[in-house]
């Protein structure tokens, strides 16, 4: 039966359909529109994407399939729906950047290029690679957003310890952040044992490659050395 629109069913979804086989590709799908006009625009538009081989054939991996299989695999499920209900059976093999880019205005008309980087770009990129395909994306325009620096007064800083000391290990983890200029990331690596307040140092593992210990001097500046064998990495400044 060639490509047609099936009609809202009252109690059961307020959508058109789009049903049918076209050149041998075979469609059901939602078209998200209880508005006939805009349903058949959408029809058209995919039996134009059947032509141009945008839709895959009988065997091919589909955009749909793919984050299944990402998800089934333990990848993050939020911000795909949109997506999957968006390229349907669109064939893997079709999801390049137009048709990324495509979709972000689609999806996300009036969000920003965070948003639209972190609820498209970045599930898209993580569905494609788990299926073994690897394709640069490349990110809209402003992406990274723009980073702010602020700053604490001392009596700020220790009201903040104050109030932490509840916790006596975030007390501890708020003072190595402020004292050393860590990185949020660096930070959370370093085990509370490794943190020495009488002599203001904190050890960190050097990291072993190709079977060496990356060390000598730190990134503070204070040498390498080994603690009962295991070689690790001072890190001074607090």
């Amino acid at each position: 039966m060639p490509l047609y629109l099936r009609p809202p069913r009252a109690g059961k979804t307020p959508y058109y359909y789009i049903r049918g086989t076209y050149l041998g590709v075979r469609c059901e799908e939602s078209t998200g529109t209880g508005r006939r006009e805009i349903a058949k625009r959408l029809l058209d538009k995919k039996r134009d994407e059947i032509e141009r081989g945008a839709v895959a054939k009988p065997g091919e991996p589909t955009f749909a399939e793919a984050a299944i299989a990402y998800m089934t695999s333990g990848g993050e499920r939020r911000f795909l729906a949109p997506l999957i209900e968006h390229f349907g059976t669109t064939a893997l093999s079709a999801i390049d950047q137009l048709a990324i880019d495509n979709a972000a205005g689609a999806l996300y008309p009036r969000g920003d290029a965070t948003t639209r980087n972190r609820q498209v770009y970045t599930p898209i990129s993580a569905v494609l690679k788990r299926a073994s395909i690897e394709r640069k994306v490349k990110r809209p325009k402003g992406w990274r957003s723009k980073k702010s620096v602020s700053w604490l007064q001392p009596e700020q800083a220790f009201a903040l310890f104050a109030a932490a000391d509840a916790r006596p290990e975030f007390g501890l983890f708020l003072r190595l952040l402020c004292y050393t200029g860590m990185r949020l990331s660096e930070a959370l690596n370093v085990k509370v044992g490794a943190v020495d307040i009488g002599q203001a140092n904190a050890y960190k593992r050097a990291r072993a490659e190709r079977g060496k210990i990356r060390g000598g001097k730190s990134q503070w500046g204070g040498p390498s050395r080994t603690r009962g064998g295991v070689p690790v990495q001072r890190e001074t400044g607090f």
